[in-house]
């Protein structure tokens, strides 16, 4: 559910929860939308067509704006939603961070985060290198 455009007000989503099963994230739906806060989901049709961890697939992205959201936290917690386990091992906060700052480029979120890493890298020292060599000059 995408309210993004809900009359004139625009919204600035922040990340509420990452949801790895597709009945917490009904439940969490219902939650919010009873509550009247404006939320939406991203990554929902990749949960909903099998195991998205096996796949390796991240969870639905459950997002609320950014004045909406200790609410929703609030609300969440009271009902016991936020309290699923993360699958897999625990990710490296480097590689937290990489995915963050390159989830909305385009090109860069259909690949994997090594791929990501090695693209930013090169783009470095191709920009390191042109700026020693028109120094040089």
């Amino acid at each position: 559910m995408d309210k993004d455009h809900t009359g004139t007000k625009t919204f600035e989503w922040v990340d509420l929860h990452e949801c790895h099963n597709v009945v917490t994230l009904d439940l969490i739906k219902h939650a919010l939308e009873h509550a009247n806060i404006p939320y939406r989901i991203l990554f929902e049709n990749s949960l909903r067509m099998g195991n998205a961890v096996i796949m390796g697939y991240q969870g639905a992205m459950v997002q609320v704006d950014v004045y909406d959201w200790y609410e929703a936290e609030e609300l969440l917690h009271a009902l016991h939603l936020l309290e699923e386990k993360p699958y897999g091992k625990e990710i490296n906060p480097f590689v937290q961070f990489t995915d963050k700052i390159t989830r909305n480029i385009p090109f860069f979120n259909r690949l994997q985060i090594p791929y990501r890493l090695l693209i930013l890298a090169a783009c470095f020292f191709i920009l390191l290198y042109l700026t020693l060599v028109f120094l040089s000059i």
